[in-house]
């Protein structure tokens, strides 16, 4: 595989195009300095060399769901056809949203939305059946807020974009939605890029109530945003799962950390828990001596309250999604699903 190579201006594109990439195609020129075309041609070139996957709604999924988890699974021996197995399982689960295997402590770490907490005993039960024989451990962790989530950083050296979490909020039940509002919901979230005509077809709407639609779900905040997905792989960068557990972690300190976390380059999402550890973060890093580097560093910034740092290594990505089939009504996902493959 070739390696992909940025210049500078791919850079600047991607700076602003993965956290707006419904940003007015005049305006992404002007703030990249190339005219509409040459920065159409670049985002065309970043899709189909694969750094690009897709463009994606932002769904707030808490307003469908209150509670979501980190599920950390090890197994007792593990092989490729165990590994796939377990992929397989937890990727068609209705309720996941974000899968990928890592290596070290955990073979498997997935994100899941449940109702409650009958839902994810249901859940674990459920995993633990299908994995019979071969799960040995598991650890969850219910996330409580957001302290960072943006691709942008993996370009921007300053670490000074900036940033609106999402996802994970207080929960504020929903008014029910009707069918053609969940299948717009449920179509922008794997594919942003479809045209109110195509939506129309979907949903047996006009172009023009396709259009209202989605505005109004904009202005109700389910729909906050739309996302450049990135295959960080891509990159040929080194990514990290890093786990975090302080002691009596004060208001005081909780902000030093959040504030070093927004401010540090290495890190696009990281999020307070509730469990064996409190605080989790994804990262990126050019080779082992920026992990260390990064370890040390935060070791000697929280020598006060930070007691354990666990850093499993990612290795691919099988799903990620901000609005998994649970919030939805099954036919509706039959109906989007068949739509799309067509």
């Amino acid at each position: 595989m070739n390696e992909l190579k940025l210049d500078a201006k791919d850079v600047k594109l991607l700076q602003n195009y993965c956290e707006d990439a419904m940003i007015l195609p005049k305006l992404l020129a002007k703030k990249i300095g190339l005219s509409r075309e040459a920065t159409a041609y670049r985002i065309k070139r970043l899709m189909n060399e694969g750094l690009i996957t897709r463009i994606a709604a932002k769904i707030d999924a808490s307003r469908f769901y209150p509670n979501a988890h980190c599920l950390f699974l090890r197994f007792a021996k593990l092989n490729e056809s165990i590994r796939k197995t377990a992929v397989d399982i937890i990727v068609k689960n209705k309720n996941t949203m974000w899968v990928t295997t890592s290596g070290g402590e955990y073979d498997l770490i997935a994100s899941l939305l449940t109702q409650n907490a009958q839902q994810l005993t249901a859940l674990i039960k459920e995993f633990e059946s299908a994995l019979a024989g071969s799960l040995k451990d598991y650890v969850v962790l219910t996330y409580e807020r957001e302290y960072k989530n943006r691709f942008s950083d993996l370009f921007d050296e300053k670490g000074d974009i900036e940033h609106t979490p999402h996802i994970i909020r207080e929960y504020q039940p929903l008014e029910p939605l009707d069918e053609e509002d969940q299948m717009l919901l449920y179509a922008l979230s794997l594919n942003a890029q479809l045209t109110n005509s195509q939506l129309g077809e979907i949903t047996k709407l006009t172009p023009e109530a396709v259009r209202i639609r989605v505005k109004n779900l904009e202005k109700q905040n389910l729909i906050h945003g739309y996302r450049a997905m990135l295959d960080i792989c891509k990159l040929k960068r080194e990514t990290y799962y890093l786990l975090f557990k302080f002691d009596s972690l004060s208001p005081e300190q909780e902000q030093k950390l959040q504030t070093y976390i927004l401010q540090n380059k290495h890190i696009y999402y990281s999020a307070k828990t509730v469990g064996a550890y409190n605080c989790i973060a994804s990262m990126f890093v050019q080779n082992r001596e920026e992990l260390q580097n990064f370890l040390d560093d935060i070791r000697n910034t929280f020598s006060d309250c930070l007691s354990e740092i666990h850093a499993p290594i990612l290795f691919h990505e099988y799903k990620h999604t901000y609005f998994p089939p649970a919030c939805l009504l099954p036919h509706v996902v039959k109906i989007v699903d068949s739509a799309l493959k067509q």
